[in-house]
């Protein structure tokens, strides 16, 4: 390196590097013509970018439909847990802390003003079940229900239960109903 000058050998001929911005526009697509010169119209915001094209609008309603959808079946679909009796809402919830399994179910009012008719004769089956729903344990609630509310509470000793089966019965309609049990 002590017979160079500026990276150069002697007698290497020396590369020039111009650049001309002006050369390199005369080769250069119209659109990047257009662009140096400000005659191109970029669209700002992201609602307009999302429209720009075709396909940005198929992509915008694909996504719009899917979210609808989803709003759809949360809002409508169906929970087995819970079910209507006449006027009167029947639902159960289960989950195992420890190694026991607790179960909640309630009627209560399905209307908005809670006046339901009163009934002698609520009751609630309760089955525990396994992975592939065959009967662990049971227990069998019943009560007066007031028109208001009434809710029965069991525990089982839990020996793989996985879901809870209530077949809850008032006004002379029965309902089945099924949860999951929540492990904790």
């Amino acid at each position: 390196m002590q017979d160079t000058i500026d990276g150069y050998t002697e007698g290497e001929e020396v590369l020039n590097f111009h650049y001309s911005r002006e050369e390199r526009l005369k080769r250069a697509p119209q659109s990047v013509k257009d662009y140096y010169d400000g005659k191109m119209n970029i669209k700002r915001g992201i609602f307009r970018s999302l429209v720009a094209t075709q396909a940005n609008r198929y992509m915008l309603f694909s996504i719009a439909l899917c979210m609808a959808a989803l709003f759809f079946v949360s809002k409508f679909g169906s929970d087995s847990s819970v079910d209507i009796i006449d006027d009167a809402r029947a639902e159960v919830a289960a989950f195992s802390f420890e190694d026991t399994v607790y179960v909640s179910t309630k009627i209560r009012s399905a209307k908005k003003d809670g006046s339901i008719a009163k009934s002698d004769d609520a009751s609630a089956y309760i089955l525990a079940l396994d992975d592939d729903k065959n009967e662990i344990a049971s227990a069998e609630c019943s009560d007066f229900f007031d028109g208001k509310e009434l809710s029965w509470r069991v525990k089982f000793d839990d020996n793989g239960i996985t879901y809870i089966e209530a077949n809850v019965e008032i006004y002379g309609k029965s309902k089945k109903l099924l949860t999951k049990v929540k492990k904790n």
